[in-house]
């Protein structure tokens, strides 16, 4: 596999965004160590430290919980098809910064070459703008 375990465990939200891309990264080039739901929660869950453990061990009680019903309700059929991804957009939505884009736009405004070779500059120039889900063609809104 071309990509290796995550570098990092999660604490806190402020390093949410490089453990979701890590982990995610991770599950999905390992696909047959992680070929369950079941296994792929379990693997991110095990990188949960501090507070967002505490987080994790909570949505693992209420996810026990909900599979114990015997006559699930449709939604909660529909979820247990799907736990993997409700386990990452209950994640989005627990520790996700809510103003990230906002923020993304602001820093747009203070972006500026420096000393960066012109190929680097652009890069990150054209990243900052998807970043802060601009359109890179409309070149007059950033």
């Amino acid at each position: 596999s071309l990509v290796g375990e995550p570098s990092c465990r999660f604490t806190t939200s402020t390093d949410y965004k490089r453990f979701r891309h890590e982990a995610t990264n991770a599950v999905v080039c390992k696909p047959k160590s992680r070929n369950t739901d079941e296994r792929r929660i379990r693997y991110i869950g095990a990188l949960f430290t501090g507070v967002a453990l505490d987080w994790y061990m909570l949505w693992q009680a209420q996810r026990t919980t909900l599979l114990q019903e015997v006559n699930p309700s449709p939604k909660e059929l529909e979820r247990r098809a799907k736990e993997y991804d409700m386990l990452i957009q209950d994640m989005d939505t627990q520790f996700k910064d809510p103003l990230e884009i906002q923020t993304y736009r602001s820093l747009l405004n203070k972006v500026n070459q420096g000393n960066m070779p012109f190929n680097e500059y652009a890069t990150y120039l054209l990243n900052a703008v998807l970043l802060a889900e601009l359109n890179p063609s409309r070149t007059r809104i950033w």
